[in-house]
């Protein structure tokens, strides 16, 4: 269990951890204050027999209780159910896709993963049918993100999407592409705006680690 307190030194946050007998999480729980209420969520992780997770099943409830403490329920029944994914794996026990199977059909997402010659993963694909990025009413939105490795330890990924703008002026609607680069001396992280045939850097972040 952990908990997080503010400046007064007053709790407003309790977090809960449960493992099974192989070391697993099976359960994790986090209850706050939200503004004048106490939230709560709840995840809820499956495994098969040969310890791959299957399923992930996330809960919410507001104003679930009147009193922040550790005593607070971890009983699936007293939240309501968000959201689940299930897992899938290919013939070599790797991850190969997730699925959302609550909501709306045409609004759940599926995620491919791709991995190279070396078993290392290369891109994970997001696809919805329709659904909303930022502020804007989407479909055929795609999310992609691609891993690139070097020969040492460091690794960059470069993350984009874009969908199709719902509604009467359809127009193509990308948002930036983000690339991320590690470092020994840090994570260096770079935003693009992506236009037709170039993109532009468009902000850039260095984050510097000191011993």
């Amino acid at each position: 269990m952990v908990s997080g307190k503010n400046h007064n030194e007053k709790v407003i946050e309790i977090k809960k951890y449960l493992y099974n007998n192989k070391g697993q999480i099976i359960l994790k729980s986090d209850c706050y204050q939200n503004s004048n209420d106490i939230s709560a969520q709840l995840t809820k992780f499956y495994y098969d027999s040969l310890g791959r997770m299957t399923a992930k099943h996330f809960f919410y409830v507001h104003n679930f209780s009147k009193v922040l403490d550790e005593h607070y329920s971890t009983d699936e029944s007293f939240y309501k159910l968000n959201t689940a994914e299930n897992y899938f794996y290919d013939k070599k026990g790797r991850l190969a896709l997730i699925k959302e199977i609550t909501g709306p059909k045409d609004e759940r997402f599926t995620d491919t993963l791709k991995y190279d010659k070396q078993g290392k993963l290369k891109t994970v694909t997001r696809f919805q049918k329709y659904g909303s990025m930022g502020e804007l009413r989407q479909e055929n939105i795609h999310y992609t993100t691609n891993y690139v490795y070097t020969d040492s330890s460091w690794r960059k990924y470069e993350s984009a999407s874009f969908g199709d703008q719902s509604g009467e002026n359809k127009r193509g609607w990308r948002n930036p592409t983000i690339e991320y680069v590690f470092s020994k001396s840090g994570l260096l992280v770079k935003e693009y705006m992506v236009y037709d045939n170039y993109k532009e850097l468009y902000r850039r972040y260095d984050y510097v680690y000191f011993e």
